[in-house]
């Protein structure tokens, strides 16, 4: 059997479109960001009126956000930035997993333990809760 080999280029010459992609950066860098998420996220609503769902288990819900400022982009979970408004979740500690999502608790490899965390945005007030691994 032949093995053949193949080494990655480590340097080539810079062009137009390298250095284009270096201002970029470091226009990213000192923006006063703005993000806005730019894909539709449907939320389930919980067990708990007016509480929604962001993640059980491993799956938390991700929305992808785009700066208006410098169109820099990203992925976070609804537990950080509110899909409402885009505002900033703030922790309000541990809840009963069996009241908001229907199941109690549940254990995973190595002794992890699944928790419900609820999270509240500090300009709308709209509320989430995640499931998280303690």
């Amino acid at each position: 059997m032949q093995t053949r080999t193949f080494a990655p280029t480590l340097e080539h010459p810079t062009n137009e479109v390298d250095g284009l992609l270096e201002q970029v950066r470091q226009i990213q860098s000192v923006c006063d960001h703005d993000f806005r998420m730019i894909e539709r996220l449907d939320l389930v609503e919980s067990k708990v009126a007016g509480v929604f769902i962001g993640g059980v288990g491993l799956r938390s819900e991700f929305m992808s956000i785009r700066c208006l400022k410098c169109s820099d982009r990203a992925f976070v979970p609804v537990y950080l930035f509110c899909p409402e408004c885009q505002g900033k979740m703030i922790d309000r500690g541990q809840v009963n997993r069996r009241k908001y999502l229907g199941f109690g608790s549940q254990i995973v490899g190595l002794g992890f333990l699944y928790k419900a965390r609820l999270t509240q945005c500090e300009n709308c007030g709209f509320r989430v809760v995640t499931d998280r691994l303690d």
